[in-house]
């Protein structure tokens, strides 16, 4: 696998990606939840857990971190602005101070291409 350079592959998982489980979710009433029992299950020490939310208030990406952190996982969070953000207890917060979300989302995805750069740099 490869972003820019082909290197042996880092093991990650997108929590959004598994469609069964989020539609079950969904329908029990546990939406709050699809990620933080996700996490309770494969989350492992060494790990990080990445929250990405423009406004900074999604209940399931918060309970998400907050189970992370529990565990001694590194967090870290993407949002819109740090003052209406309810992930500020995360190891390292990303904030992006403007109320477009076009904006937020776009400024998200570049620090996250240049944070990836910076594994493939430095780390690999």
């Amino acid at each position: 696998m490869k972003y820019r350079t082909y290197r042996r592959p880092l093991p990650a998982i997108a929590l959004s990606s598994n469609t069964a489980l989020i539609s079950a979710a969904a329908n029990d009433g546990l939406y709050d939840e699809v990620f933080s029992r996700q996490i309770q299950v494969l989350g492992q020490r060494n790990d990080i857990v990445i929250g990405l939310s423009t406004s900074g208030k999604s209940i399931n990406v918060e309970n998400a971190l907050k189970e992370a952190a529990k565990l001694k996982i590194v967090t870290a969070a993407f949002t819109g602005p740090k003052s209406h953000s309810n992930l500020c207890f995360v190891d390292h917060h990303f904030s992006v101070e403007d109320d477009d979300p076009g904006k937020i989302q776009e400024l998200h995805l570049m620090c996250l291409h240049i944070i990836t750069d910076m594994i493939e740099r430095d780390f690999i």
